[in-house]
């Protein structure tokens, strides 16, 4: 389905068939997995990774980063130690969504138009998340990756507004989810310096 030239695409997981459709992709090949360093499109770079033990303030909801002159705010969730290696990239802190509810990380004076992260859960219960555009529009979604050890490549995704600027990720987590996002990048045009 195509809506303002963006194509809006669902799929449970990362699946092969999903790469390249609807701004959904998994880094490094078939069912997700890659790492930061897979190179980004054309005329967009990324900006320091957001690091939740040092750039979010730890338990405190709502959280704020700050990125040159705009702001990246995380609410519903927590900043902090989980204690479960396969919730973390390459520590031990990540940002713990809270379950039963929905987690949000809007972006402020930022042109985003990819995001990268490590998005995870433990158990059999996923959890959904949602790109969307200043007035909402849903540019993309997708679903958290089960992971079974620290920094699980599988569970490393990539969102791209395929154009379009992201302005909020939206997370919609179920009772009974152990669910977390580590290692937040984002991408924007090469001619904006935050």
């Amino acid at each position: 389905m195509r809506r303002a030239g963006v194509m809006l695409a669902v799929c449970g997981t990362i699946l092969p068939g999903c790469a390249g459709v609807g701004g959904l992709y998994g880094l490094g090949g078939g069912g997700g997995g890659g790492t930061d360093d897979t190179p980004l499109p054309a005329g967009l770079r990324a900006l320091d990774p957001i690091d939740f033990a040092n750039d979010v303030p730890r338990g405190e909801d709502p959280a704020t980063a700050m990125l040159g002159d705009g702001s990246v705010e995380f609410r519903g969730g927590t900043a902090g130690t989980i204690g479960i290696p396969a919730l973390y990239f390459d520590d031990a802190f990540a940002w713990a969504l809270t379950a039963d509810g929905t987690s949000t990380i809007t972006f402020t004076n930022l042109d985003v138009r990819l995001v990268r992260l490590y998005f995870a859960h433990t158990g059999a219960v996923s959890a959904a998340m949602t790109a969307e555009d200043e007035t909402g529009m849903v540019l993309a979604t997708v679903q958290s990756v089960a992971a079974d050890r620290l920094g699980d490549p599988d569970a490393f995704l990539e969102i791209d507004g395929e154009g379009a600027s992201i302005a909020r990720l939206a997370f919609t987590v179920p009772a009974g989810a152990g669910v977390a996002v580590d290692h937040l990048v984002l991408a924007v045009p090469e001619a904006i310096a935050p």
